[in-house]
């Protein structure tokens, strides 16, 4: 509970920081390539990439002509196909708010980079399979904070809009799956699956320092 109001608490500086900071201030929007990554070799021999979405808002500070800090709030949406069903594919979707801190360095006018961590807070968590939905954070009881590590470049294209690409990897386990025996009976529950994403975003500045 003190890690959900310290992670509420960021998000609340962060929407303060975008609000009245004197910092470059930018919307983003883009697409994911997103899985799931088990531990558990039946787990993850089912599991296979969807493609996800996401959009925020995002300050950024110059710290000099090189260096800046930049942090983030996105609404995302993660996930993974799962390949039990002999009727298709069904599709997991975990629901976050996103809080990527990082900090990069220019190399080139037009070129940044950057690393850092991501905390996540998760929201519902869908599953659907042959057009019924399910909500697993009921049932699996996930973890509702996620952490992460990003990084990735941005590139500027116009003087108001870059690409930005970035590779997001799961640290923390988010699913505390069942399972069985060989008879069918429950056996244990234990926690698996790790996120991993390639994102690929435009993000948009809407005022300059």
């Amino acid at each position: 509970m003190k890690t959900k109001k310290s992670l509420l608490l960021l998000i609340a500086c962060m929407l303060y920081q975008f609000s009245y900071g004197q910092f470059i201030k930018e919307v983003k929007a883009g697409l994911s390539y997103a899985t799931v990554r088990f531990d558990d070799a039946r787990l993850q021999s089912a599991t296979s990439e969807r493609t996800g979405y996401f959009a925020g808002i995002a300050a950024q500070q110059e710290l000099n002509q090189k260096w800046f800090s930049r942090q983030e709030l996105s609404y995302a949406v993660k996930g993974h196909k799962q390949h039990f069903s002999s009727s298709g594919p069904a599709l997991v979707s975990y629901h976050y708010l996103t809080l990527p801190l990082l900090v990069g360095y220019k190399p080139l006018s037009k070129l940044r980079i950057y690393l850092g961590p991501e905390l996540a807070l998760a929201g519902p968590v869908m599953y659907s399979s042959d057009g019924q939905k399910s909500n697993l954070h009921h049932l699996e009881k996930l973890n509702v904070l996620d952490i992460g590590a990003d990084a990735g470049l941005m590139y500027q294209l116009l003087p108001r809009a870059e690409v930005d690409i970035r590779y997001s990897h799961g640290l923390r386990k988010v699913r505390n799956v069942r399972f069985n025996n060989s008879s069918g009976l429950f056996q244990e529950t234990k926690a698996d699956g790790r996120h991993r994403a390639l994102q690929l975003a435009v993000n948009y500045t809407l005022r300059k320092k």
